[in-house]
């Protein structure tokens, strides 16, 4: 099935745009060097999955002839609130365009970069994982 390219940049455009609101920074049009540097830290610390600022700086800008790796639309759909790239798809698909229904305790919350949203469920970082497990073989040795 093959996509809209034209569609595909607008998609983007407004996946980072939910992305920058729901991590308490202002528009994409409006980032600044620290902002996008702590939009790829929010994206990394929700997915796990680094993107870096180069590539964040090509999408913000709409500066990419294909669409981006399915991994990099998924980070920044999973940063965004979604589940995927292709359930942000298909919540923008419907009728009404509306973003999925919050509960009423997060509506209109704003999102710190690096602080899991209540509720979520925490990730694990692996650099941390793997410090760890060294950390125990050492005592252990």
């Amino acid at each position: 099935m093959q996509s809209d390219p034209h569609n595909e940049h607008e998609l983007v455009k407004i996946c980072l745009s939910e992305l920058c609101t729901r991590a308490g920074l202002p528009g994409p049009g409006e980032l600044i060097q620290r902002d996008m540097i702590a939009l790829c830290d929010t994206i990394e610390s929700k997915t796990g999955v680094m993107i870096s600022l180069s590539t964040i700086k090509r999408l913000l800008n709409g500066q990419f002839a294909r669409i981006p790796q399915t991994a990099t639309l998924n980070a920044i759909a999973l940063s965004a609130g979604y589940t995927s790239w292709r359930d942000f798809k298909q919540v923008k698909a419907r009728p009404e365009h509306g973003r999925r229904e919050e509960s009423p305790d997060l509506a209109g919350a704003k999102q710190r970069p690096g602080k899991p949203q209540p509720g979520s469920k925490p990730r694990s970082n692996p650099r941390i994982l793997l410090a760890g497990a060294v950390l125990i073989l050492v005592l252990l040795g």
